[in-house]
């Protein structure tokens, strides 16, 4: 009786003796996985961080490269998907930049700056009617949101509603008052309205914020010549051959020869 006790006992003991091995193993491993992850997230953000640098300099290439492979250290890094997607948009790649911010909203639906660059892309790709859902989705969200009225702005300049075009650069203008580019697409949008001094105004702006913008200076020596004046329009070509424009180049004999 007293060895049956003793063996129970014994087992007992042991039983427990590896039970507490077993959660020291698990508790070390834990500790290992714990420090290993952490490691990789600290490496992750390191390549994210050089991808970021990468970008402000200009190297859209080694930008990509960091980006891709913080991804592969960390799969659901959304800010590295969605920065990644932005410098695929600047080298042309749409189709990479749009997987790239779908994945974004598939790891968080309410990070709603991924639809504008989603519009953007659709509208380098032509897709004026996937863009124009984006961003209207987007505006739903977010009203006043500065991408989305610019993208908006932009789909229906190409779709010829030149009144709703004007109407939501206006209201991107009130926001973002010394964009260039939205003055002359402003501009471009009243030219063709016939509204001629309303778009040398803009046109007007975009220069004064980009002296070189030889676009916007041929621009308002068209709208100037269809209000015959030749004089301010010469001025204008004048000044955009020296800044390279062809459109000068093939006017300036035509118009400015007396």
């Amino acid at each position: 009786m007293i060895c049956l006790r003793l063996s129970v006992s014994l087992s007992c003991k042991n039983a427990y003796l590896f039970f507490m091995m077993k959660e020291k193993i698990s508790f070390i491993l834990f500790l290992v996985l714990s420090k290993l992850v952490v490691a990789q997230d600290e490496k992750a953000f390191e390549l994210y961080s050089a991808g970021v640098r990468a970008g402000y300099s200009y190297e859209f290439g080694v930008a990509i490269l960091n980006y891709t492979e913080a991804i592969k250290l960390k799969p659901g890094y959304m800010m590295a998907y969605f920065n990644r997607g932005a410098v695929y948009l600047k080298t042309r790649e749409n189709d990479n930049a749009i997987a790239d911010m779908q994945m974004v909203l598939s790891l968080d639906s309410t990070y709603y700056d991924a639809y504008a660059y989603l519009g953007e892309a659709y509208i380098a790709k032509s897709d004026i009617a996937t863009a124009k859902k984006m961003y209207e989705f987007l505006l739903k969200k977010i009203p006043n949101h500065k991408k989305g009225l610019d993208g908006m702005a932009l789909c229906y300049f190409y779709m010829n509603k030149y009144e709703e075009s004007i109407k939501y650069y206006d209201k991107y203008i009130e926001l973002v008052y010394d964009d260039p580019e939205a003055y002359y697409k402003r501009g471009l949008a009243k030219f063709s309205l016939d509204q001629y001094q309303k778009s040398i105004d803009d046109f007007t702006e975009a220069i004064s914020f980009r002296n070189n913008y030889w676009q916007a200076l041929d621009a308002r020596a068209k709208a100037y010549r269809y209000i015959a004046d030749l004089e301010n329009a010469c001025i204008d070509w004048h000044r955009s051959l020296q800044l390279g424009s062809k459109e000068a180049e093939k006017n300036i004999p035509i118009y400015c020869t007396k």
